[in-house]
């Protein structure tokens, strides 16, 4: 299609070309004047197949991120599936590594917020206080308080 694109824009330039070597020429009044109509309707044509080449562009752009966006989507499923809702203290949720994915990987937590916006983040254990531990993502700044379960 831009290569279509290209050869109309190629062709409208040497009819314009035509038409203003006939108007500089000692013409009657009748050519000139059909000549004048056909540079005007050719510089329309021109615009109009510009601003089809813009939006063809557009096109492939969104077309890409498009295509980027699906990828995206599919590997998140593939590492989603390796995970599964766990209660790691009493009452509180989070996303567990299933046992068949461990492998070489420690066992770990991911933030229930993060996960339902297909981000993976690590829940993080700090200091214990007198309600318990402070569990928080770096992620999304969440923070559970809660005791281990027993």
């Amino acid at each position: 299609m831009l290569a279509d694109i290209t050869t109309a824009l190629s062709s409208i330039k040497a009819v314009s070309e035509f038409a203003s070597l006939v108007l500089k020429t000692k013409v009657d009044a009748a050519v000139r004047e059909k000549a004048i109509e056909l540079q005007s309707e050719l510089i329309s044509l021109q615009s109009t197949l510009l601003s089809l080449q813009a939006q063809y562009q557009d096109l492939l752009r969104e077309n890409e991120r498009l295509k980027q966006e699906q990828v995206a989507m599919k590997n998140w499923e593939a590492e989603a599936q390796k995970y599964h809702l766990a209660e790691f203290a009493s009452g509180v949720f989070a996303y567990t590594l299933n046992q068949d994915q461990l492998g070489t990987q420690p066992s770990h937590w991911l933030c229930g917020n993060c996960y339902e916006k297909n981000q993976k983040s690590i829940l993080q254990k700090g200091p214990k206080t007198i309600h318990g531990y402070i569990i928080s993502c770096a992620n999304c700044n969440d923070k559970l308080t809660c005791f281990p379960k027993a």
